[in-house]
């Protein structure tokens, strides 16, 4: 099944995820493609989040944040972070009520976040996206120094579902791109057959 990825954009050389099809980021079919307990269950083997800071960069419309804020619980908080105002107006009515979730608008280049005060990040569908290594780089810097990066990301040399094959990363273009940040790789892990996951440390 093709999904309605031909929508979407190309900015700075890089595809962009076309609003329009926003209901996708947060319906059945995507967790039936990116089941969000796989993700889960890797990530809490590696750490706990209750009651940490959270970053959910890319957060779109919420399909990992409204979970995170689950798993952090009340004496947790998570921000949301994306640089599409629409996606966030959507998560901010989805995730009504919910007081411990910060939603911020960010640049590429730019995320304003004090610096060193996050536990644990999270790139759902997001490097793929990316102009460079700029936004890692700024993800770095509001990290602790020792926390934790999972991200998740499509598979290259797929094909079907999702975006065009040649916008995507091959897992080992994903993990340069983050140490070229500044990460240092830990662990890989397989979220689903679209998809590969990798973690680092800040």
């Amino acid at each position: 099944m093709d999904l309605p990825f031909g929508g979407e954009t190309l900015v700075a050389g890089n595809h962009k995820f076309d609003e329009k099809h926003a209901q996708f980021l947060h319906s059945k079919e995507r967790e039936r493609i990116l089941p969000r307990e796989r993700v889960f269950e890797f990530i809490e083997s590696l750490m706990s989040l209750e009651g940490k800071v959270v970053a959910d960069l890319g957060a779109g419309t919420g399909y990992f944040t409204l979970s995170l804020l689950e798993k952090v619980g009340k004496k947790g908080k998570v921000i949301a972070i994306d640089i599409n105002q629409k996606m966030l107006d959507i998560l901010k009515r989805r995730a009504k009520g919910m007081e411990n979730l910060e939603i911020v608008l960010s640049k590429e280049d730019s995320i304003p976040v004090g610096t060193a005060g996050i536990d644990f990040a999270f790139c759902g569908d997001l490097l793929h996206e990316l102009d460079g290594d700029a936004t890692l780089r700024e993800l770095h810097r509001i990290l602790k120094p020792g926390a934790l990066l999972v991200a998740v990301d499509w598979e290259k040399g797929k094909g079907g579902v999702g975006p065009s094959d040649k916008t995507r990363l091959a897992k080992k273009q994903a993990k340069a791109l983050c140490e070229n940040a500044g990460f240092k790789y830990i662990a890989q892990f397989n979220p689903g057959k679209h998809h590969y996951g990798v973690a680092f440390k800040s």
